[in-house]
């Protein structure tokens, strides 16, 4: 609770020499600049939540091994957010991290595997981009995701598992390849033809 509600708190730096980031640290801050993770090993619940104020991207490096819930939840970026960070291998993460985020730019994921709910209820004014080497997307990873940049979303060659309703969003099925004939089955739960079935719970 470092610097929580603190609405003149606009810009923060840190040594490297910080590892984690706090509980609700910065939460409901007017941060414009989202602090270097480059050296941050942990980030725990709701630490930027509700920051509406940045103007930067928000990027999520290879040195992160544990986000805990709601990270990110509810922020607001005019810039990007990249995922680098080794996510599904190497990290833990918990339930709803971007959950009700508001991204102006695009939203590009460069790690193994998307968690359950990770970007539930996300506004996406940019692109989604899945590049090669994502492997699994988790269950509800993108429900109710708004976009409107529906110019295609290609799904990568690599893609092996896609969970129940992890595309259940209505304003993303045009974006999916042939999403016409997939239409019945991205309303209710399934994986998209190609994959393999979610391992049962």
């Amino acid at each position: 609770y470092i610097a929580a509600d603190c609405l003149n708190l606009t810009k923060v730096s840190y040594p490297a020499t910080v590892k984690a980031i706090g509980e609700q640290a910065f939460k409901n801050t007017a941060l414009k600049e989202m602090p270097s993770l480059e050296s941050v090993e942990s980030i725990s619940n709701h630490a930027f939540d509700g920051i509406k104020t940045l103007t930067s991207n928000v990027i999520i490096p290879d040195s992160v091994k544990a986000m805990d819930a709601g990270a990110f939840q509810n922020i607001k970026t005019t810039g990007n957010v990249i995922i680098s960070s080794d996510l599904g291998q190497s990290t833990t993460v918990g339930a709803g991290l971007f959950k009700g985020a508001e991204i102006g730019g695009d939203l590009e994921i460069r790690c193994a595997a998307v968690p359950a709910s990770m970007f539930k209820n996300v506004t996406l004014n940019g692109s989604l981009k899945l590049l090669d080497g994502l492997e699994e997307i988790g269950s509800e990873s993108f429900r109710g995701l708004k976009v409107t940049d529906s110019t295609g979303l290609d799904l990568p060659s690599t893609l092996k598992i896609v969970g129940s309703q992890a595309f259940h969003s209505p304003a993303l099925w045009p974006c999916l390849p042939g999403w016409k004939a997939l239409e019945p089955a991205l309303s209710a739960t399934t994986n998209l033809p190609g994959t393999s079935p979610s391992p049962a719970a």
